[in-house]
């Protein structure tokens, strides 16, 4: 019994010091860099079976506060970005339906795109000075609809470079033409 007192007493004493979650370490990197997300030729009206293509294009060099800052460096020579996306239906409800795709509706052209419940993630490859992505999303059933960034932040973008140090690089954004709400509508006939 002694024996299984002092284990624990070792594991509360070993959290206290290893674990404090007041003092992580880590140091934030935030920069506001409008338009790095796109659709293909900012179409709106499309056809059941047409894909919308998304092309996000993040430049490794980004101006803050008048200095140019190289995010690949500062997150550890960083090759990899990351954001998150989603699709909305509109409807005739207040709150327009949450579209979750299969992999199988999504296409990656550049980078890679996954599906993680109702988000679309798109990774972005650093390719000479700029992290990029371009992914499609297979349009199967007619409506109105509009894709947006991060639901937390009001529809902006959160493009998060990779890091292998303990600077958590954000990048802050908006897709290109997308409304004040920060949603980018299109219909599907």
């Amino acid at each position: 019994m002694k024996i299984i007192t002092l284990l624990y007493s070792s594991i509360f004493l070993c959290a206290s010091f290893c674990c404090d979650p007041d003092d992580d370490g880590l140091l934030f990197f935030d920069a506001d860099v409008p338009d790095l997300a796109s659709v293909q030729d900012n179409a709106t009206q499309f056809n059941v079976g047409d894909t919308l293509w998304v092309q996000v294009s993040v430049p490794k060099v980004v101006e803050v506060n008048g200095d140019s800052r190289d995010i690949s460096e500062i997150a550890g020579n960083s090759q990899l970005a990351h954001t998150n996306f989603r699709v909305f239906q509109e409807n005739g409800f207040d709150n327009p339906a949450p579209i979750i795709f299969s992999e199988n509706e999504l296409v990656s052209s550049v980078g890679s795109v996954s599906v993680s419940n109702q988000y679309i993630q798109a990774s972005a490859y650093l390719q000479g000075d700029f992290f990029n992505s371009t992914f499609g999303i297979i349009l199967k059933e007619a409506g109105d609809y509009y894709i947006t960034g991060d639901e937390v932040r009001n529809g902006v973008l959160l493009i998060s470079v990779e890091t292998s140090t303990n600077i958590v690089v954000t990048i802050y954004s908006n897709i290109v033409n997308a409304n004040t709400e920060n949603n980018y509508p299109f219909a599907v006939e």
